[in-house]
Parts: structure tokens; sequence; C-alpha cells
């Protein structure tokens, strides 16, 4: 099977203060430069505790932000981003 990146990849166009949470990523590529204020690392799970519902890590705040320069990718596993200098950007859910 071929390498399909509209399956393991997504367009955003994020801007200043916009939450994407509630979805596990790989890694994020800026298309433009951007700057992260909070981001929650690691994936979502199901746990013995809450066998019906994702469980996601808590959201940590960035200080002072990170500064994505434009065409970066930044691999990572996390499942929620906040911008506090939005741009555009493709949020990775497979292999980058």
């Amino acid at each position: 099977m071929a390498f399909n990146p509209s399956v393991t990849s997504r367009f955003e166009t994020m801007t200043n203060d916009q939450v994407i949470s509630g979805e596990n990523f790989t890694g994020i590529t800026a298309l433009t430069e951007i700057s992260i204020s909070e981001i929650s690392y690691g994936h979502g799970r199901f746990t013995k505790a809450s066998p019906n519902a994702v469980v996601f890590p808590d959201k940590q705040t960035i200080s002072p932000d990170v500064t994505i320069p434009q065409g970066t990718t930044v691999r990572m596993n996390f499942n929620s981003i906040k911008t506090s200098a939005g741009g555009a950007v493709v949020l990775h859910k497979g292999t980058i």
C-alpha cells in the first residue's frame, strides 16, 4: 500500500490562541513561523479506570513560548496544542 499523506496529515491555519485538542498527533510541520504556548505531551489512551473513554495527559504551559521556524518539522507525540502566534501548519498522525 502506498503512503497517503491525506490519511496521516492535516493542514490547519491556526489563529492566535487557537487550541486543537482531543486527537493523537505524531508531529507538526510549520509552513509559516508559529509560536506554541501550551502543549499536552503524549497520547490519549483507554485505561482500566476509564475503559470507555480516552484519557488524555494534562496540558503544560510553555514559558517562554516556543517558536517553530517556517519549514521545520518537529516529531513528538502530543494530543493538544495552543498557539500564541498562529500560522499555517501540518499536523501529523502517522509516520513522518
